[in-house]
């Protein structure tokens, strides 16, 4: 019979430690679930129910029939307190790590879900502003640069980008420096004044303004093609070319953010299309 108990027990130990064990490779890998799930609180209660029946069936039957539970409390209690109270204490520390992982992981989902609002607001703002000052370019646009010159049938930026690459052909037989010191006297000359500068000023502001914020690259990139987008070829013309030749930061978020988009010959020298093309 003792040896029987013996068995017993010992089976008893090594099924707690196997699911002990258990628990504690689910403690070890919860990103392999979507989810952290709870320990099952039955089994758990299951097992140390039959855990606490082994101890104590073992206690009665190793003692001899004389013995007196009255007289002897202290050494009932110190045996199956110090078969127990491990055990208890070891399921009490995993269900508090098992809930610490699953307060984690909310904490962890609601941080994310709180970023993903935080970006949509950011966007939401950010949109805000950058359709109004795209409105004020093509309005501005509209009233100056798409109607048609007098005693003409072109509109007024036609006729100032044909203008600006109208002496490319010998631009370009000139040496870099007097090239770009050329170019930009003829720029100067025929693309430039007060209708023109609040032209290139609204739409340098909506390039800046893309530039600035803290939207990812390619969120920016998608709004840098909607700014590219609402200008005429000719008008792209008019900003990329004086861009280059008078404007050293708008210049650079020109080329940045691919808004110019021309071709070859509606630069107004080669300096000027190797510059945006590289």
């Amino acid at each position: 019979m003792q040896n029987f108990l013996i068995i017993i027990l010992l089976a008893a130990l090594l099924g707690v430690t196997a699911i002990s064990g258990y628990l504690c490779l689910l403690l070890r890998s919860p990103e392999k679930s979507e989810e952290i799930k709870p320990l099952n609180t039955f089994v758990l209660g299951v097992v140390v129910v039959l855990f606490v029946v082994t101890v104590v069936a073992t206690y009665f039957y190793s003692v001899s029939d004389e013995f007196s539970i009255s007289n002897n409390l202290g050494q009932v209690g110190d045996f199956i307190g110090g078969l127990t109270n491990p055990l208890l204490s070891f399921l009490a520390l995993l269900v508090l790590l098992r809930t610490t992982l699953i307060q984690t992981d909310e904490a962890r989902k609601t941080t994310s879900f709180m970023g993903k609002q935080h970006d949509i607001l950011e966007r939401e703002k950010f949109e805000g502003t950058f359709f109004q000052l795209l409105d004020r370019l093509e309005s501005y646009c509209e009233r100056h640069l798409r109607v048609n010159k007098p005693g003409s049938n072109q509109t007024v930026a036609s006729v100032l980008s044909s203008s600006i690459y109208s002496k490319r052909a010998n631009f370009d037989k000139l040496p870099a420096k007097a090239q770009l010191k050329a170019v930009k006297a003829h720029i100067k000359l025929v693309a430039q004044g007060d209708m023109c500068y609040g032209f290139y000023a609204r739409a340098a502001r909506v390039i800046r303004f893309i530039n600035n914020s803290n939207l990812p690259i390619t969120w920016r990139k998608s709004y840098a093609a909607l700014l590219k987008d609402s200008m005429y070829p000719s008008e792209r013309v008019m900003f990329v070319n004086y861009a280059f030749s008078n404007k050293k930061t708008w210049r650079g978020l020109i080329k940045t953010w691919g808004v110019s988009g021309i071709v070859s010959r509606c630069y107004a020298s080669k300096i000027v299309e190797d510059y945006y093309g590289k």
